[in-house]
């Protein structure tokens, strides 16, 4: 018996490399889910739907599409069914509240504006902080 040579082999029955059941399963199982994620949809942002027809109305806005036309009649209809007036008001009764203390007031020095020569007021010292402290951070959001 002189052992036959591979191109002797493609007539037989056996395949060329055999392998098991399962591992033909997986094989299947692999291309299955290739082709699947190769075949799944895209999720762009572009339109892939009908080109819309815009009617223009003789007022020269756009009208409604059946859809949007036949939500408005429903949020029409509901709000025609819906109950109006305004609720009834609570009945009167005396004020629980004892009377007010005294109110506390500015004790402190006066303002002196600054008037700048394009007729604004001078920001104060404080504000100055707050927006250079307020530029600083937006410049530095930026980088």
């Amino acid at each position: 018996g002189q052992e036959p040579l591979p191109s002797d082999r493609s007539s037989s029955t056996l395949p060329l490399f055999p392998i098991s059941a399962d591992m033909n399963s997986f094989v299947v199982l692999v291309a299955v889910m290739a082709s699947l994620v190769h075949a799944a949809p895209s999720y762009s942002p572009a339109w892939h739907g009908p080109l819309a027809a815009p009617v223009v109305l003789p007022s020269g806005y756009l009208a409604d599409t059946p859809d949007v036309a036949a939500l408005r009649a429903a949020h029409s209809a509901a709000l025609a069914a819906a109950p109006g007036g305004y609720a009834p008001y609570a009945p009167y009764g005396p004020y629980g509240a004892g009377p007010a203390g005294p109110w506390p007031k500015w004790n402190g020095p006066l303002a002196a504006p600054v008037v700048l020569p394009s007729g604004y007021l001078a920001d104060t010292p404080d504000v100055v902080a707050l927006r250079v402290a307020h530029a600083a951070a937006v410049a530095h959001s930026y980088h």
